[in-house]
C-alpha cells in the first residue's frame, strides 16, 4: 500500500489573483505561514477538497506576503483567471517547512470538530468538509439526520476551540431547512 497516496490533503491557500499578461497566480491567505513548494509538486485547487483538480506546481516565489505560482497546466491568463477565489490544497509531505501559526482557520483543523448548537449545548455533528467559496466559506457539519451547511459567517459561528475540537454556532431561522437527506453512515 502506497501510504503517501492516501495522506490527506491540507488547505494552502486561496487563489485571490492572476496577473493579467500571463498565467502566474496570486495565493493569499496562506494560514501556515509562508510554505515552500518544489516545482513539479502536486496540488489540488477548487472549492473543496471534494471538489478539486489536481495540477502540477512549474513555479513557486514568496514575494510580499503573498505566493506567485505558475502551475504546468495553465497557459493562459484566462485560464489562470478562472481559478480565481478556488483553494489551493496540498498533501502535507509535499511542504518543504512552514513557519507556525495557530491561525484556526487552517482548514483541516476545522474538519472532525464537534459542533453544538450555542443556546443549547446539544450536539449538532461534526465538520466534514469545507467550502470555500467567494461570499463566505461554508462548513459542512454531519448530523444524524443529514448534512448542514452553516455558513462561516459572525452571525452563526460563536465560538471555536480547536485545542478542544469544539465548535458552537447559533441554529439562526432557516438554517436547518438547508440539511440535505444524507445521514453519517
Amino acid at each position: 500500500m502506497n501510504i503517501s497516496a492516501k495522506m490527506e490533503l491540507i488547505y494552502l491557500g486561496i487563489i485571490s489573483n492572476s496577473y493579467s499578461l500571463n498565467p502566474k497566480l496570486f495565493i493569499t491567505d496562506i494560514p501556515a505561514g509562508m510554505p515552500v513548494i518544489k516545482p513539479d509538486t502536486k496540488v489540488n485547487i477548487g472549492y473543496s477538497k471534494q471538489f478539486s483538480k489536481e495540477f502540477t506546481i512549474a513555479s513557486w516565489d514568496i514575494s510580499s506576503g503573498k505566493i506567485i505560482a505558475e502551475l504546468k497546466e495553465i497557459n493562459t491568463p484566462e485560464q489562470a483567471a478562472a481559478l480565481k477565489n478556488s483553494a489551493v490544497f496540498i498533501k502535507e509531505d509535499n511542504i518543504i517547512e512552514v513557519l507556525a501559526d495557530n491561525n484556526y482557520h487552517k482548514v483541516g483543523e476545522l474538519e472532525n470538530c464537534q459542533v453544538f448548537d450555542y443556546e443549547t449545548g446539544d450536539v449538532i455533528g461534526k465538520v466534514v468538509d469545507v467550502w470555500l467559496l467567494p461570499a463566505n466559506d461554508v462548513w459542512v457539519v454531519e448530523t444524524t439526520n443529514g448534512k448542514l451547511p452553516v455558513p462561516a459567517i459572525e452571525e452563526v459561528i460563536k465560538k471555536v476551540d480547536i485545542n478542544s475540537k469544539r465548535i458552537e454556532i447559533l441554529l439562526i431561522p432557516g438554517l436547518l431547512d438547508l440539511l440535505t437527506n444524507e445521514p453519517e453512515h
